[in-house]
């Protein structure tokens, strides 16, 4: 899960080079932010905004979408 998400951020930001790297202190904002979840939605990942925005990091992250994708399961 953690590499999809790095994978999501990187055409965006590429200083983030580690799944503790803070997506908005690397340079993100509320415009990434809605690219980096419409492609996270078509790749079949569930997650908003309010989730990136909550949760900057990709460890953080990757645990609130698996936690998410469990429930729908």
């Amino acid at each position: 899960m953690d590499k999809l998400i790095k994978s999501l951020t990187n055409p965006f930001i590429n200083k983030i080079s580690s799944i503790n790297d803070n997506f908005f202190e690397n340079g993100g904002d509320s415009i990434l932010s809605i690219q980096v979840v419409s492609r996270a939605c078509q790749q079949g990942l569930m997650m908003t905004t309010t989730d990136l925005f909550h949760n900057p990091t990709i460890e953080d992250l990757s645990k609130i979408i698996e936690n998410k994708q469990s429930k729908a399961s």
